[in-house]
């Protein structure tokens, strides 16, 4: 009989806070049935998202998703110094035009140090997939984040395009910054 009574409790405290929340924020809340006849509420925020908005975030996905495309289908090419095609191999900043010319119409400076003064620096707690990534090694080095703290890359002489880890010892110590190429306004 406890046991009954603690859950019914439970239920009209969860039902005193839900009501006095709905109460508070109704500009901000829109309540809808969906077709099976339960209560959805939703924020206004996500409601008011226009067609417009959908198909621009829908466009970009794309992008994104052609970009890391063409990267993962390189992988396994061979390092090579100048080099900026499948045929011949890459080096790290051929590598990265290379795809994002195919992967997106982008066409980006040739050298990995001109890269970094294009687009806009990004925190590395906010990395989204295609953003780029660059490093101290050498003299510099770029790549592009995949996600999962992973990104993609030609490393160097004697290697190929691979997928790394960031928080690998070599590669955590050596990021100097991070920038987006793709705009998401």
């Amino acid at each position: 009989m406890l046991f009954k009574r603690k859950n019914l409790l439970n239920f009209y405290i969860l039902s005193f806070f839900a009501s006095t929340t709905l109460m508070a924020a109704p500009a901000s809340i829109q309540i809808d049935e969906n077709e099976n006849n339960f209560i959805v509420v939703k924020s206004k925020e996500d409601s008011d998202v226009s067609g417009q908005e959908r198909r621009d975030t829908d466009f970009l996905s794309a992008r994104f998703e052609r970009i890391l495309k063409v990267a993962k289908e390189l992988i396994g090419i061979k390092y090579k110094l100048g080099g900026s095609s499948p045929k011949t191999g890459f080096d790290c900043s051929g590598f990265v035009s290379y795809v994002f010319n195919e992967g997106a119409g982008i066409q980006l400076p040739r050298s990995s140090r001109e890269m970094r003064s294009v687009g806009k620096p990004v925190d590395l707690k906010s990395l989204k997939p295609g953003d780029l990534i660059f490093f101290k090694i050498n003299t510099s080095h770029v790549g592009i984040y995949i996600g999962d703290n992973k990104f993609v890359h030609a490393p160097s002489t004697g290697r190929s395009v691979s997928v790394d880890n960031l928080m690998s010892s070599f590669f955590q110590n050596r990021i100097v910054g991070a920038r987006r190429i793709i705009n998401e306004q």
